[in-house]
């Protein structure tokens, strides 16, 4: 399987500066990126959720794809490089390959994170109100949304 950065080959690239704003929290762009070298770090509601530095990977993604605004921003940390892809949407209904591997990639990191929660319920089956915090989560990744 090629890597995401062969599927990018061609596309637009962004060069960045250490404090330098890829994506904002709650704006709407249509811009997915993938990051070429760098470091990024990830924020939401103030909060760092992630750094991000490994060549390949996507930003913006659940925002193209919910098509909603952007539910964290990412700052970069250093200088760097990432494709820049505009009209992400468009990109990448022309592009199956490259949805298909979004698409593993956001299965990779949904399978993590209930694998998390449930490891999460094992350690503090003691504690009621936060296990059931726990399992309203996992219900909620099972549910599938309501049609409108």
């Amino acid at each position: 399987m090629r890597s995401i950065l062969e599927h990018c080959a061609g596309a637009a690239q962004l060069a960045f500066d250490p404090g330098a704003i890829l994506l904002n929290e709650g704006r709407k762009t249509d811009r997915l990126y993938v990051l070429i070298e760098g470091e990024i770090e990830i924020v939401r509601d103030g909060v760092r959720v992630a750094v991000v530095s490994d060549p390949g990977a996507m930003l913006g993604e659940m925002s193209v794809l919910l098509d909603q605004p952007h539910t964290a921003t990412a700052r970069a940390l250093s200088a760097g490089r990432a494709y820049e892809l505009e009209k992400a949407r468009t990109f990448l209904r022309a592009r199956p390959d490259m949805a298909i591997f979004l698409a593993e990639l956001l299965a990779r990191r949904l399978d993590e994170a209930t694998t998390a929660l449930v490891e999460f319920a094992h350690q503090a089956p003691t504690r009621a109100d936060q296990l059931n915090y726990v399992r309203s989560i996992l219900e909620g990744l099972s549910r599938w949304p309501e049609d409108g």
